[in-house]
């Protein structure tokens, strides 16, 4: 069932009851927040490994990879899951540390200090005429 756009207490409602986010995603999305807040509530996540996403599970690690548009590999993964508590429970526990480094002021102190690289290098002599 879609519910569409739900608001932080129906957000929170529905991760209560949830121990599990599927994404089965076909769209090569750069970064979203559904995953994360996911993970930060310690949801396991069981994906496609599609878009910017990809680079952020670890398969077994921090969530499960299952191949794009491929139902029965999604299948097996939420079998592997039920018939595993230990491994549901490592890959929630891991996924919620790692949601945490993409707090929004990490995330902008990082930036910071790329831009500040890159106009560090911009003012050194040989690219002042760039």
């Amino acid at each position: 069932r879609l519910l569409g756009f739900c608001d932080r207490e129906q957000l929170r409602a529905m991760f209560d009851r949830s121990n599990v986010l599927v994404m089965p995603s076909v769209f090569d999305e750069p970064f979203g927040k559904v995953q994360i807040e996911a993970q930060a509530a310690s949801l396991a996540v069981v994906r496609s490994p599609v878009g910017g996403y990809k680079d952020m599970i670890e398969d077994g690690v921090n969530g499960l990879l299952f191949k794009s548009e491929d139902a029965k590999d999604l299948a097996r993964q939420l079998f592997v899951l039920r018939g595993d508590p230990g491994l549901w429970f490592r890959i929630a526990i891991q996924g919620q540390q790692d949601a945490f480094r993409f707090k929004t002021q990490t995330s902008v102190e990082t930036l910071e200090v790329l831009l500040e690289g890159l106009i560090a290098k911009r003012m050194t002599p040989e690219l002042q005429g760039i």
